[in-house]
């Protein structure tokens, strides 16, 4: 129960969470928007007398969102925001663009492309909309002989 002077930081701290437990505290208390129920990752806010779930030791650090392969271009994915992500990388890793992203959520990245992401944000995600580049290999080029 959170007390007086809690914060999802200290919380984590005093529970011997790591790094990672204020992205585990909000995987454990998703956000309900039409209750309020929950912790709004956005704010990551919490309350006095608030009951929250906390992680049990040795609980696994989440990993990037999956998707099946081969899904059709413009199918949106919901995407949980890890620590170190950017815009830029989510399109990568998604085959998206930051603008199509930009757009598909309007109500979140407020700030378009500058929005400063927090971890523990659901996004929507259009996939595979954008060709991957493929780095080029440099060629050799033909040394030429002399012949005598």
């Amino acid at each position: 129960m959170v007390q007086e002077g809690d914060y999802l930081t200290t919380i984590a701290e005093e529970h011997g969470l790591g790094d990672e437990g204020v992205v585990l505290i909000l995987l454990l208390n998703p956000y309900d928007e039409a209750t309020g129920n929950g912790i709004d990752p956005a704010t990551q806010i919490v309350y006095v007398g608030q009951t929250i779930w906390l992680p049990p030791p040795g609980m696994p650090y989440p990993t990037s969102t999956p998707w099946p392969t081969g899904i059709a271009p413009g199918t949106r994915i919901i995407y949980f925001v890890l620590p170190g992500d950017s815009l830029g990388g989510i399109a990568s890793k998604c085959s998206s663009t930051i603008d199509a992203i930009v757009k598909a959520n309007p109500d979140i990245l407020v700030d378009g492309e500058t929005t400063v992401l927090y971890q523990g944000w659901l996004l929507l995600v259009p996939v595979n909309i954008a060709t991957k580049v493929p780095t080029s290999i440099p060629t050799a080029t033909p040394i030429s002989t002399a012949t005598p």
